[in-house]
């Protein structure tokens, strides 16, 4: 990613998507049920290593185990949490608790994907009205960049 693309995205998640998350979101996109799933950054399952949920350690798996069974799986090289409420997530607050650590979702609800970028599909914003903010401000950023932008 380019340092002021970069940059752009950030002012936009701080000033346009977390206003709007916290404030107007029905979604706790961090409430990984059936399908749903969050990727992580590589580098960061350690803070998931680390963490319980309910009192256990996070399950660990090469596959993607049964629905409703909270865990970290490996796809290739990715990591994946799925199956409940991430253990990082406060959802009474609506808020990451280890936030500032910039962990997978350092760029949600946006997913790389070969040279561009996709809004995944269980955030709210993917279904917006593009004239709408926050989405509106997210177009002009990738526009301005020259960088594609799927929904």
């Amino acid at each position: 990613m380019k340092n002021e693309f970069k940059i752009e995205l950030k002012k936009w998640m701080k000033n346009s998507l977390s206003p709007y998350c916290l404030n107007s979101c029905k979604n706790s996109c961090c409430e990984c049920f059936n399908d749903e799933c969050i990727y992580i950054d590589r580098g960061y399952e350690h803070l998931f290593k680390t963490n319980k949920l309910n009192g256990k350690k996070v399950c660990f798996s090469n596959k993607k185990l049964k629905p409703n069974i909270p865990h970290l799986y490996k796809d290739g090289p990715d990591w994946y949490f799925t199956g409940g409420i991430c253990p990082n997530y406060d959802s009474k607050n609506k808020k990451c608790m280890i936030y500032n650590q910039h962990p997978m979702c350092a760029i949600f609800p946006l997913e790389k994907i070969d040279e561009g970028y996709k809004i995944v599909d269980c955030c709210e914003i993917h279904k917006m009205d593009p004239s709408q903010e926050p989405l509106k401000s997210l177009f002009e950023i990738f526009k301005k960049n020259k960088m594609p932008l799927i929904r």
